[in-house]
């Protein structure tokens, strides 16, 4: 996808209308989320930039992480009788 993609077919379902390229610095939305030890003055992601991050969340839709330059990493939203929950990427650490 390319910087700006239009979501607004899915964004009912999805939780957000715009796709975008972002990066940097990731950091939760608020201290501990889904029960973890995360902390808002914490980063948890680095990865330069062109990674995948979307805006234009719909009314309802819950932000859990943010890019340093404003993209949204991760984000829950309820529909009808599911949630969906996004998150840009992750990486799988060889040592554990």
């Amino acid at each position: 996808m390319n910087t700006g993609y239009d979501l607004e077919r899915i964004e009912d379902w999805f939780g957000a209308s715009r796709y975008r390229n972002d990066g940097g610095y990731a950091g939760v939305a608020f201290d501990n989320p889904f029960g973890t030890s995360l902390l808002t003055s914490e980063v948890f992601y680095f990865e330069g930039s062109g990674n995948a991050a979307v805006s234009s969340l719909r009314n309802g839709a819950k932000p859990i992480a943010y890019y340093d330059s404003g993209g949204v990493f991760a984000f829950t939203y309820e529909f009808g009788d599911g949630r969906v929950y996004y998150q840009a990427q992750f990486h799988l650490l060889e040592n554990l």
